[in-house]
Formats: structure tokens, sequence, C-alpha cells
């Protein structure tokens, strides 16, 4: 390698905290910005049935879960609704496992 080679490595190793430093930054606004659009969206909402398909598990099961405050709901009228976004918690796992365990009870 020659000496300018070298150099000019050098000088762009040593931009890269930099760099770097902008990238986090950029991560950081778009992740921010990812959770005003979250807000924003219309949450779906399933029924006890529809919840119950998409864990895997009975409907009994999820009234189960809804009566234990495991599973945050919606009245609408008579009927119940499930937003499909409580069905992960802020841990990332899923009310899923929650459901696996009562069913192995």
């Amino acid at each position: 390698m020659v000496a300018s080679d070298l150099g000019a490595v050098l000088a762009s190793l040593l931009e890269l905290p930099d760099a770097i430093a902008a990238l986090k930054a950029d991560l950081a606004e778009v992740k921010a910005g990812l959770a005003v659009i979250r807000e924003a969206a219309p949450t779906e909402q399933l029924s006890v049935a529809q919840t119950a398909r998409r864990l895997g598990v009975s409907e009994p099961t999820v009234r189960r879960l809804i009566k234990r405050g495991d599973i945050a709901v919606e009245r609408v009228g008579r009927s119940v609704r499930v937003r499909a976004s409580s069905l992960v918690t802020r841990d990332g796992s899923t009310i899923a496992d929650l459901a696996k365990c009562a069913r192995a009870r």
C-alpha cells in the first residue's frame, strides 16, 4: 500500500464516529416519527372469536384472560372488542404466550 492510500484510509476512519453519530440521530428521528404514525393509525378491533383464532386458543380461554385483565378490551354496546395491538406486550412478548400458559392449566 502506498502512503497516500494509507492516509486516505486513515482519514476516512477518523470520519466514522461523526457518520455514526449522524446515523444514530437519523434513527432516533425515524423512531419518533413511527411512534406518531402508530398512535394516529386506527387500531384493528377483534371479536373474542377472532382473538381466539389469532392466539390459537379457545374462546373461553380468551374470556378468562379478559376477566383476569391480561387482555384489554373495549365494550361496544353488549359486545367486547379486543385491540389487536394489545395482543403484544411492551417487552415484545405476545399474549399468546399467556394463553398457552392458561391452556396448560
